[in-house]
């Protein structure tokens, strides 16, 4: 070969050579390295498409198969509680026919009867506890009527124990007689008790007579609105015209004790009393802090912007915000505790109803804590933000909820985002956890300084969700009284992380759907009128001519069955779910709850109700073999499935390691080839320079 200076063939040769070997060589290991013949599109765009697919429905049908697995074991422990039930039933059976026969006396019929109405109630205790991942799900009781108005001069009780707010009775439980008040003989003329009306879960029973649609209040700015639609704020508005009172916080004074508000904003006049500064001692609480400024005017908009089809709207955006500025103008944007106080001191003597405190401390103030205790004693609900420091409890003064002497009118509040997590600024609940409830607080849209609109984040955006969903409770609610609205507020929660109040999110994010259920009011008179008369320190019983759930639903949906939809394939069609339906066995369901053998007829009449129940609890036993045999199936098939599916996935994409291996080895020899002809390659030039010598 010629010598040449400015161009080595040799070279470059081997060089292009080299870097094909190294090419090649790369990508052998590369797939080596994944197991995968292909490893990126460019190898086999095809495969890659198809086989990609087929790995997403075989990871879906995974999930699929756990599905029936979990349906499965759920099916199986129904039918366990059913198994036992059914033994219940039989050794009724035989009391009923001891008992109807004519050689026993009452003396000894009373003594089957114990024993009788023992395992009537043993039949409600399984079917109650029987539960999978929480839910109850063979029982079944009739309506269930929540303790939300106290009596004021006695107590209302359940089998001979006391109830108080937020406990629950059931329709069994009137119809059997366990239910009753008793007079404290204080000598008052009249008494009052106020439940709640819903299903076992705490929802609607059915139809509620008079209501609106809900949908009819979701217009543009309730969208806008932060956080209206995750405490289901349009369903309690719906509701008012059914009760004959008002849902949107009409009538109702909300005090923000904050940085002041904006006195100009249009979306806040409307609903603006003059309000005070106690920071600067003076009478105009206008929202002009140089560092905090802003912040009071958004919290008042969450609560009560008007709803004017501009913008956004508040919770309760016809109650009235009185401002009350405990922010200097010329400070750095400090807070005073004893202003705190003085400011509560003043709310309350200008007819708040609601107070709320988007601030606080790491520090508790005996001025600050005062000033509450008189609030609440004079009725007031006391709403505070948790604070914005990730910390496990409350700052101050929300931490002041747990208190003996807040007297259970006060909360403490949580931020969670539009995803129904926990912000991550968020203090928990900790030891506050009894008195804590969750409400949005990410990126909320309200009013700002200027005439504007903002979006801010903290707790102190969840604490005014809270406060208006109070005021729009008060308007709908009157006759309740401020602690019977917290407690409404914190046992309609949504229970969120571990069952019961906990201390991450307390009793969890509030929900006014839950919490606007219809009630009923019983008036009780002392010797003589109202709903249910006693004397004086004398008891009665609540029956269900006093308490009747068709007063307040025009139409009762009482469940006989859970129904469940198991998703057991991939697709969207009604051929990939199979149903479930697990039939109620409480002895309301069977038949049984209203049945004793105290005598011979009755025992009769217990003796077909028996054989009715049996026969419901066969036909329900079949039912749930079916189902249980068509899930096995189905999990069988989802296995077959899945096996072939992968299969036809490796065929596709699996590498065969032993052709790789050999291919990796002869191009790994080409390239420690290459890099030597590369090297003989560059030899040439020095050739030429010997010739030059």
């Amino acid at each position: 070969m010629a010598l040449s200076v400015t161009f080595n063939a040799a070279s470059q040769i081997a060089n292009r050579q080299l870097a094909t070997s190294d090419a090649a060589l790369t990508s052998s290991i590369a797939r080596l390295s994944a197991g995968s013949r292909v490893v990126s599109a460019k190898d086999d765009a095809a495969a890659m498409a198809v086989g990609s697919r087929i790995n997403a429905k075989v990871q879906a049908l995974r999930q699929a198969g756990v599905n029936a697995g979990q349906a499965a074991s759920m099916v199986q422990i129904a039918d366990g509680a059913m198994a036992k039930v059914g033994t219940i039933i039989d050794r009724m059976k035989s009391l009923a026919v001891q008992s109807s026969s004519g050689q026993l006396s009452s003396a000894e019929r009373a003594m089957i009867n114990t024993e009788y109405v023992a395992l009537r109630d043993e039949i409600d205790r399984i079917s109650g506890a029987t539960e999978f991942n929480g839910q109850t799900l063979v029982g079944y009781t009739g309506a269930v009527y929540t303790l939300r108005g106290d009596a004021q001069h006695g107590v209302v009780k359940l089998n001979g124990v006391a109830l108080g707010l937020g406990d629950s009775f059931t329709q069994t439980d009137l119809d059997l007689g366990r239910v009753t008040y008793e007079n404290d003989g204080s000598g008052a003329a009249t008494d009052r008790l106020i439940v709640s009306v819903s299903d076992q879960d705490g929802n609607a029973l059915g139809t509620i007579a008079g209501a609106g649609s809900a949908t009819t209040f979701e217009d543009a700015e309730y969208r806008n609105s932060g956080g209206l639609g995750i405490i289901n704020a349009s369903t309690a508005y719906a509701r008012a015209a059914a009760y004959g009172t008002n849902a949107a916080g009409n009538g109702i004074t909300v005090a923000v004790i904050d940085s002041g508000v904006d006195t100009t904003h249009s979306q806040l006049t409307a609903n603006l009393l003059s309000g005070t500064d106690i920071a600067d001692g003076d009478a105009n609480p206008d929202d002009d802090n140089a560092a905090v400024g802003g912040h009071g005017t958004h919290v008042a908009g969450i609560i009560a912007a008007v709803n004017d089809g501009i913008g956004t709207q508040g919770v309760a955006f016809q109650a009235q915000i009185l401002p009350v500025k405990v922010v200097a103008t010329a400070s750095g944007g400090g807070i005073d505790p004893n202003d705190v106080a003085a400011a509560i001191t003043y709310a309350v003597a200008q007819g708040a109803k609601i107070i709320n405190m988007s601030l606080g401390g790491l520090f508790p103030s005996a001025a600050e804590n005062a000033a509450i205790d008189a609030a609440v004693a004079a009725g007031v609900v006391v709403i505070a933000a948790s604070g914005n420091s990730a910390l496990s409890d409350p700052a101050w003064p929300a931490q002041y909820a747990i208190d003996p002497n807040a007297d259970g009118s006060m909360l403490a509040v949580g931020a969670t985002d539009y995803l129904d997590h926990m912000a991550s600024f968020s203090n928990r609940a900790g030891v506050a956890k009894v008195a804590t409830v969750d409400a949005p607080g990410v990126d909320i849209l309200s009013t700002y300084v200027g005439n504007t609109l903002a979006y801010l984040s903290g707790t102190s955006m969840a604490s005014p969700l809270v406060a208006g969903a109070a005021a729009v409770l008060e308007s709908l609610f009157p006759n309740l009284s401020g602690k019977e609205i917290t407690n409404l507020l914190t046992s309609t929660a949504r229970d969120m992380g571990q069952v019961g109040a906990d201390s991450t999110w307390g009793q969890g994010i509030i929900d006014l759907a839950r919490a606007s259920l219809p009630q009923i009011q019983i008036d009780i008179g002392v010797g003589s009128g109202g709903d249910l008369t006693v004397s004086n320190g004398g008891s009665g019983l609540v029956t269900n001519a006093i308490l009747d759930a068709t007063s307040v639903y025009s139409s009762i949906a009482a469940p006989t069955s859970r129904d469940y939809s198991i998703k057991v394939a991939t697709d969207t069609g009604s051929s990939d779910r199979i149903g479930v339906d697990l039939d109620a066995i409480s002895s309301y369901n069977l038949g049984l709850h209203l049945t004793k053998v105290d005598s011979a007829a009755n025992a009769e009449s217990a003796i077909s109700a028996l054989d009715t129940a049996m026969d419901r609890l066969v036909k329900a036993r079949a039912g749930l073999g079916a189902s249980l045999n068509r899930l096995d199936f189905a999990a069988a098939n989802i296995a077959t499935t899945v096996e072939n599916s992968e299969a036809a996935r490796s065929a596709l994409l699996d590498l065969d390691m032993a052709s790789e291996m050999i291919l990796a080895t002869s191009r790994q020899v080409l390239v420690q080839v290459g890099v030597s002809m590369s090297v003989q390659g560059n030899m040439h030039q020095r050739d030429l320079l010997h010739l030059l010598q």
